[in-house]
């Protein structure tokens, strides 16, 4: 397999990653303050010092901002970065992998996991709409599994109906592992780093394809 060449990210690149950074780490910063309900998407803005109307450029919500959930126009973006990148050990590795960069991304400072874990922790809630948000890319990032799928030469004998059912449940499969790696490392207070919970993640499926086979 061809390892295809990384884009340079330029400086347009450079500040829509600090301006989406600094959103997140204004909106974990006014949860953990003043509590979720009290957090709007106005005060958000107002601390990252950016207008309501960027804040959505960036985010569909305030969940989506304090979960680092970017939006359904930049997944996009995101999906085309991530099939440039060099390849991983399997496709298993390969889709929590996407996962995790579409809905997990970092923020600017290093401790912004930390708070995410424990925000997860006290509201267990926004995990639902962590994955509501996959819901509603749902077939998009499907499309990107089957070609995932396909260059690791998973189901190479699968017509494209077949090619997209198999897709599907991967992505089910790995979706539910990433939740509940997610979710057990909040419970046990774990500030894990995207590496473990990726190990965590792709463990779980292998261990549920194990025992079904």
């Amino acid at each position: 397999m061809t390892t295809p060449t990384l884009r340079t990210p330029g400086l347009r690149d450079r500040k829509r990653a600090e301006t989406r950074a600094r959103i997140e780490d204004a909106a974990v910063s006014l949860v953990l303050r003043d509590g979720l309900e009290q957090t709007t998407v106005h005060a958000i803005s107002e601390l990252a010092d950016v207008s309501p109307r960027t804040f959505f450029n960036y985010f569909d919500s305030k969940d989506g901002a304090i979960l680092g959930i970017r939006n359904t126009a930049m997944v996009e973006e995101q999906v085309a970065e991530f099939l440039a990148q060099p390849p991983h050990r399997d496709a298993i590795e390969a889709v929590v992998a996407l996962l995790l960069a579409i809905f997990d991304a970092p923020g600017g400072r290093l401790t912004i996991r930390k708070d995410r874990m424990e925000l997860l922790q006290r509201h267990p809630e926004l995990m639902a709409s962590q994955f509501e948000q996959l819901t509603l890319t749902h077939g998009q990032i499907a499309e990107t599994v089957a070609v995932i799928l396909k260059r690791y030469g998973v189901s190479q004998s699968a017509d494209a109906e077949d090619l997209t059912s198999i897709a599907g449940i991967t992505l089910a499969m790995c979706g539910t592992a990433v939740r509940l790696a997610m979710s057990t490392l909040a419970q046990d207070h774990t500030h894990a780093d995207t590496e473990q919970i990726q190990i965590r993640s792709v463990a779980l499926v292998r261990a549920t394809t194990g025992s079904i086979a």
